[in-house]
């Protein structure tokens, strides 16, 4: 009976041990995890603030060397979170803050604001006297009211999903598929009225701007949007739908009704847009008006 007992107290003691070790590995292995991850964390985040920094920089240059008005400069100068600057970089940040920082990175973000913001200062200083203000606080107002509706109503956001449905997603996970459409219909929206200067500049009726818009943004944006996309690490399908997209709600988002420019028409067929229609596919046509 002795050398039973004795037995059991070691078994338990060894027992005890084994527990002991036991726990004290889940407790370094939970406190390690907690710490890698809080370290990422702030990894990502400063990366998204050192980009950020490299990006106004750049900003400050493009602005302070325009000719636009001083109150102009200040409001695409300001840090305010309803102000140009910190919206673009809100739109582009889920796509960015899981990315490593480098200065190539840099310089690819930099183009594609520059690009932009061009094009953004150029609608807030010639906003046309003529109609409803449309400067770029129009802009920056539509953007806030499709993010509210893209986060709190499923029905719009599922629409917005419908986007990509054209394209293999299934290599992607739903976090990534979200952030890809939000960015889709958020730079829409940044972007849809930068054609409102030209259209002032040449005299034309004010549904043209929606076909001008398309074009400049085709034209000065595209190219600079698809290395973005490209350096993120968005699959090349996706990039050609995205861009697409893109264009082609700037083209429609003042129709009625949804149409596409006929793909064969009879010889210089002038339309209400102040181009001709020529046997040529409509996206050409597009190119090249004007």
């Amino acid at each position: 009976t002795k050398i039973t007992t004795n037995s059991i107290k070691s078994y338990n003691i060894k027992f005890e041990k084994t527990l002991f070790i036991f726990y004290y590995f889940i407790y370094s292995t939970h406190k390690f995890m907690y710490r890698l991850q809080k370290s990422l964390a702030v990894h990502k985040k400063k990366s998204v603030q050192q980009l950020t920094a490299a990006c106004r920089l750049c900003l400050n240059s493009l602005v302070n060397n325009s000719d636009c008005s001083n109150a102009t400069k200040d409001y695409f100068l300001g840090k305010e979170p309803s102000h140009p600057f910190p919206v673009f970089m809100s739109i582009i940040e889920p796509l960015v803050k899981n990315i490593e920082y480098s200065h190539d990175l840099e310089q690819i973000v930099a183009d594609y604001m520059n690009a932009v913001m061009t094009l953004a200062i150029c609608q807030h200083e010639q906003d046309p006297e003529m109609y409803v203000s449309h400067d770029f606080r129009h802009s920056i107002e539509v953007d806030r009211y499709a993010t509210e509706l893209f986060k709190q109503l499923p029905k719009f956001r599922s629409t917005c999903l419908n986007f990509l449905k054209s394209v293999d997603t299934n290599q992607l996970n739903e976090e990534t598929i979200l952030n890809y459409s939000e960015f889709l219909l958020r730079t829409a929206c940044y972007e849809h009225d930068i054609g409102y200067p030209l259209q002032a500049k040449r005299g034309l009726s004010k549904a043209s701007h929606a076909i001008i818009g398309a074009q400049e943004s085709q034209e000065h944006i595209a190219n600079k949007r698809r290395a973005f996309l490209k350096k993120i690490g968005m699959p090349d399908d996706i990039i050609d739908l995205v861009i697409s997209k893109i264009n082609d709600l700037i083209l429609n988002h003042n129709a009625d009704v949804k149409t596409e420019l006929p793909k064969v028409a009879k010889e210089k067929v002038e339309l209400p847009f102040g181009f001709l229609h020529t046997r040529e596919n409509h996206k050409n046509i597009l190119r090249k008006a004007y």
